[in-house]
């Protein structure tokens, strides 16, 4: 197994759970010391939780997380490091969310807990497939249609009257 590129092993834990990866790992001593630890695919970042150490475990695992969920927080997008294939934002967010550069995010949802009416620029997302929002939204549903051509899902629900 040891002859196997990682890369290859890594393709191949993408279609297991974090539990079957951590198996494939603990094969032998050497596929566990090419994972390093590289198989988390989930990150979970919940309201007591450091967030230097979430962003530590972002970085670590960079090439395989495919998912986070911050629950909590104020204005978590400025702290994310990268946005993986599924973010989910249960917080409270009083800043625009606009990206660096051009994302590869299919999943965005986020309960906003905020009053504030927030812009979301969807031309850095545009691999977006389904987005879901709860709160104040400012942008209009063509911007996300005319922005993300892969679009199959909008669901807006503005609860802040």
């Amino acid at each position: 197994m040891i002859d196997l590129p990682l890369d290859l092993l890594i393709n191949i834990s993408d279609y297991c759970s974090d539990k079957e990866s951590l198996y494939i790992a603990l094969t032998c001593s050497d596929v566990y010391k090419l994972f390093n630890n590289r198989f988390a695919k989930t990150l979970k970042y919940k309201n007591n939780d450091d967030i230097f150490s979430f962003i530590d475990k972002m970085c670590k695992y960079s090439k395989t997380i495919k998912s986070i969920q911050i629950d909590n927080f104020v204005n978590p997008q400025i702290w994310i490091p990268y946005f993986p294939n599924k973010i989910i934002l249960n917080c409270s967010i009083h800043k625009d969310i606009d990206p660096y550069e051009t994302v590869y995010t299919e999943h965005l949802s986020i309960l906003n807990f905020s009053k504030c009416s927030i812009m979301i620029n969807f031309a850095k997302f545009p691999y977006l497939k389904t987005f879901i929002y709860k709160g104040c939204l400012s942008n209009k549903i063509e911007d996300i249609k005319n922005n993300c051509k892969n679009i199959q899902t909008i669901e807006l629900f503005n609860f802040h009257q």
